[in-house]
């Protein structure tokens, strides 16, 4: 089918070209440029940063050295540490925030080996971190000294914007050597699918806290905050961190941090980022707000020192983009400071840059 002089082919009509919207967050979700489905670092050609996480680093040998530079790939050496007391996703690698849409069909590859002679198992999976973990794939593979590829689909029927793919270390010891782990798609019915509007990638998951504050928002320095496993106020949809003085004087200023990994921030836009804070304490405390490159060495798009009051105050940034990033990262730093952090939304938004 073609269309006449000024008008364009959009969902199978002629329209007019001026009426096609450009600031479509269809296009932005399905734009061949930012692949909102697929894993960010999948072949591991860099070191496994965010958005890659694991637990379980005490039953880990050297777990700060699990990337193999020579060979591209992720290795965990797996000890027999609390072998009778552990769970089989006690130890665990993963990245969230996939982007998983109705009518299309998704095909997740694990290409895995281990060294140990008589083999080892590990699971794979892909899950709806939102609904109680609910699993799209999982299943128990064993591995051998080669790698071997395990193929996948997950036909989506719904939506979902936090999907989780990873590994469990399956409660067995010996070393996970991980080659990649990759998500392609395809239509599942073979036609061309509209994207759905619900899908805005250059925003936050559960940024208003309505719900508790799981995947994709993660926080490091439990060991410094009072109950860290109870952050979340149900009664005011916020977050409170009571930060310590532990150890206070060695600390540095992102020692204690609160954040969300890919954020998918695109060349031509603007980006209006908005934390909405404050704390209980009566001579105030601060902390430090952020948005940036994690791929870059953690380059700050935005980096401000703000002084919280016992008043929920709002703090508006902006970002204009001049390159696409695909792991765009937002949060706050304890700043070095004691005292309560209370968020009641950390937003972004986004309009075409004039």
């Amino acid at each position: 089918m073609s269309c006449g002089e000024g008008t364009i082919l959009q969902d199978g009509l002629c329209v007019i070209e001026s009426s096609v919207d450009d600031n479509n967050d269809n296009i932005d979700t399905c734009s061949d440029g930012h692949k909102a489905y697929e894993v960010v670092n999948g072949d591991f050609i860099n070191p496994p940063a965010e958005p890659w996480f694991f637990i379980g680093g005490w039953m880990v040998s050297q777990p700060d050295s699990i990337w193999m530079e020579d060979f591209d790939a992720i290795i965990f050496d797996v000890t027999d540490a609390a072998l009778t007391e552990r769970a089989v996703w006690d130890g665990a690698f993963w990245q969230p925030k996939v982007f998983t849409e109705a009518g299309y069909t998704y095909t997740v590859t694990y290409t895995l080996r281990t060294d140990e002679e008589n083999g080892r198992d590990v699971i794979v999976f892909l899950e709806n971190t939102d609904n109680n973990n609910f699993k799209f794939i999982e299943d128990t593979v064993s591995l051998t000294k080669e790698y071997q590829t395990f193929t996948y689909t997950y036909v989506a029927t719904e939506d979902n914007n936090d999907t989780k793919v990873g590994i469990f270390f399956a409660n067995d010891v010996g070393t996970v050597i991980i080659d990649s782990i990759l998500i392609d798609r395809t239509s599942t019915n073979g036609e061309v699918v509209s994207c759905s509007t619900n899908l805005a990638i250059y925003e936050v998951v559960n940024g208003y806290f309505i719900n508790p504050p799981a995947e994709p928002w993660f926080f490091i320095g439990g060991w410094m905050v009072s109950q860290p496993d109870s952050i979340w106020m149900e009664d005011f949809d916020a977050i409170i961190f009571d930060v310590t003085d532990a150890a206070l004087t060695e600390r540095a200023v992102w020692d204690g941090a609160f954040w969300q990994p890919k954020v998918f921030t695109e060349a031509g836009y603007t980006y209006i980022v908005t934390y909405t804070l404050r704390t209980d304490e009566e001579n105030g405390r601060d902390v430090i707000v952020f948005l940036e490159n994690t791929d870059n060495n953690n380059f700050k798009f935005i980096e401000d020192t703000v002084s919280l009051t016992k008043e929920y105050q709002t703090f508006t940034y902006t970002y204009v983009a001049t390159e696409d990033n695909n792991d765009t990262k937002v949060g706050i730093f304890f700043a070095n400071d004691v005292g309560t952090v209370i968020i009641d939304s950390i937003l972004i938004d986004r309009v075409v840059t004039e």
